[in-house]
């Protein structure tokens, strides 16, 4: 063929070997294109027209350069490369973060169960607690009780002794009557 990619002619490519091909067209493309034309609406468009090369034109008519399907299609491959390889990026650190997430979870699940677990052994120790405490104030209770009532027992039968004596130490009838009623409470 006569021309490089079917597009520029070879002795254009020869003449500058440091040049992008793309920039060495011919200004007779038949197809125009603007700079900020997106990729897959070229791609479509190249489908569609079976076209050779697309004129990339500045606003004012002035050549750019130019785009084929070849270079079409190595950009749109760039790009997917670049957005796989930021989506697995993406993708990792999320992976990355939801396990420490998971991790912070576990450890505070297990902290939770320990304060829970602590918890009950206090609740556990408080109604032991609790039960010793009533049952030692019932204790307390009865042995008070049964101190009162032998105090008071004592004090009574004491008293009675002391009613006798004073019923047999005096003569008056009116003290005598006295004593003989305090003696009968």
């Amino acid at each position: 063929s006569e021309q490089f990619l079917g597009i520029v002619p070879n002795h254009m490519v020869g003449r500058y070997p440091h040049r992008i091909f793309a920039d060495l067209l011919l200004f007779s493309t038949s197809t125009q294109v603007e700079p900020l034309t997106p990729l897959d609406v070229l791609y479509s468009e190249f489908q569609r027209n079976r076209i050779d090369a697309f004129s990339v034109m500045e606003t004012g008519q002035r050549f750019i350069g130019a785009i084929t399907p070849t270079s079409l299609l190595e950009t749109l491959w760039h790009r997917e490369q670049f957005l796989t390889a930021r989506l697995q990026k993406e993708m990792s650190v999320e992976i990355f973060a939801k396990r420490q997430l998971q991790q912070a979870k576990d450890e505070l699940d297990i902290h939770v169960g320990t304060r829970d677990n602590l918890v009950f052994d206090h609740k556990q120790q408080l109604l032991a607690l609790s039960e010793s405490l009533i049952s030692a104030e019932k204790r307390e209770r009865r042995a008070l009780a049964g101190e009162l009532h032998d105090h008071l027992a004592q004090i009574l039968a004491v008293g009675r002794m002391k009613l006798a004596q004073g019923s047999q130490l005096t003569r008056n009838s009116e003290i005598l009557k006295l004593l003989k009623t305090v003696d009968q409470f």
